[in-house]
């Protein structure tokens, strides 16, 4: 004989984040129970704890093959077993990557010097006029000879010229000032700009090499912003060749 239908109202449906916390308390019990471990059910392994923040690990000089004391460096660059660094008023150093220890006399760079790379035998710095993101015709790129230390050329480039890569037959450095957006190339047997320059948009920041390829980053845009609204910030991908 069937039960007579209740009268009385259902109870409200628990929230289904109640049924979640319910199950992991019945997890948990479960694996309190003191039941002995089986071949065919082996121990199983707790989660680890949720983080409840971010935690940044302590300085730990044991991590680092060497710490070279270089006050005011910046952009860096290796090449031929030496590591080159951007100093502050300047200047370049070398550091020996044999020894960790800055070797040789300083080469005299310009005072607004941006970035650093070395190449065929040369020194390469970019140079950002005062008050740019730049004066038109004033931003330069700098090819230092690393045998004699004396300046070989410079070239004249586009505004903010804020970073530089090099590859075996081309110089590429970014247009990054007054809505630039492209990085040119120039062809280290002429000393010259060479071609046409690759449009990227965004105005490129950086530029690095890989797979055959040019790799610039962009910042990201506001909306409504003039020369490139709604861009976003990524790595751009550029083929070969180079």
């Amino acid at each position: 004989m069937p039960a007579p239908a209740s009268l009385r109202p259902s109870a409200r449906r628990a929230p289904r984040w109640h049924k979640l916390v319910a199950v992991a308390v019945l997890l948990a019990a479960a694996g309190c129970t003191g039941a002995a471990d089986t071949p065919s059910s082996p121990r199983s392994t707790p989660p680890p704890p949720t983080p409840t923040g971010t935690t940044v690990p302590p300085f730990d000089r044991g991590r680092f093959a060497a710490v070279i004391p270089l006050p005011g460096a910046a952009t860096m660059a290796g090449a031929d077993g030496m590591l080159w660094v951007l100093k502050g008023a300047g200047t370049v150093v070398r550091v020996d990557l044999a020894t960790n220890r800055v070797v040789g006399k300083p080469l005299r760079v310009p005072a607004d010097a941006a970035a650093i790379a070395v190449a065929q035998g040369a020194l390469w710095v970019t140079s950002v006029a005062p008050g740019d993101l730049g004066t038109p015709g004033k931003d330069t790129v700098t090819r230092i000879d690393l045998a004699t230390s004396r300046t070989v050329a410079t070239i004249t480039v586009g505004r903010a010229p804020l970073d530089l890569a090099v590859t075996p037959r081309a110089v590429w450095v970014t247009n990054a000032g007054g809505g630039g957006d492209s990085v040119a190339r120039i062809d280290p047997q002429t000393n010259r700009p060479a071609g046409r320059p690759v449009s990227t948009g965004a105005s490129p920041q950086s530029l690095a090499t890989g797979g055959g390829s040019l790799w610039g980053r962009q910042p990201r845009r506001r909306h409504g912003d003039p020369h490139r609204p709604g861009q976003r910030q990524g790595p751009g991908r550029h083929p070969g060749p180079l």
